[in-house]
């Protein structure tokens, strides 16, 4: 008999990530760093690796060898795909500021590819998350005070960037939070 996709007890988390090529991580970096020597203590994500995030999901730990075999699988049969910063967006609702990636629509044959995953996995939607606001989380500020400063920012500021997305990063973590351990799957051209 097969165990179940998510336990009670012994789970693990993955985040599915997009890193940056060099020269577009260390835009985001140096955008991260001029806030926080700004605005120390009272941000949220300033320090976190720049991504994309594309999914997250929960298995049981007697299962995930398997299925992340299986998703190895799914993922190498995907392309990189060009994409580009097209300036910064925030969102009032949770003092969100990020960069823009456009087109959306490049990113469809990859959301597409985990959503058949998640289906042919038989996971619940609660255990598998796929991201539908494709962007790179700058800064989320604490204080509503912070997050109006930084708006008034980067509402004017410019970026653009044409880039290829290749690598996408398996992140694993406990359920208590500990032990992250990171796969790099290089997509094809």
């Amino acid at each position: 008999m097969q165990t179940s996709i998510f336990s009670e007890d012994k789970n693990i988390i993955y985040d599915l990530q997009f890193y940056f090529p060099e020269k577009e991580n260390s835009i985001i970096k140096q955008d991260k760093s001029n806030i926080l020597k700004k605005h120390n203590g009272v941000l949220k994500y300033v320090n976190s690796q720049p991504h994309i995030s594309l999914a997250s999901f929960v298995v049981a730990s007697s299962r995930s060898l398997e299925i992340i075999d299986k998703l190895k699988e799914v993922l190498n049969q995907l392309t990189a795909i060009e994409v580009n910063f097209n300036n910064y967006i925030c969102f009032d609702s949770n003092h969100l500021i990020y960069a823009k990636i456009e087109p959306e629509n490049k990113f469809k044959p990859i959301l597409n590819a985990l959503d058949l995953f998640k289906k042919e996995n038989k996971f619940a939607n609660k255990h598998f998350t796929i991201c539908d606001n494709i962007h790179a989380t700058i800064v989320i500020p604490k204080e509503k005070s912070i997050y109006e400063l930084l708006l008034a920012e980067y509402k004017s500021k410019i970026l653009h960037s044409v880039f290829f997305l290749e690598k996408i990063m398996i992140r694993k973590t406990l359920s208590l939070g500990e032990n992250y351990e990171f796969e790099m799957i290089i997509l094809k051209h």
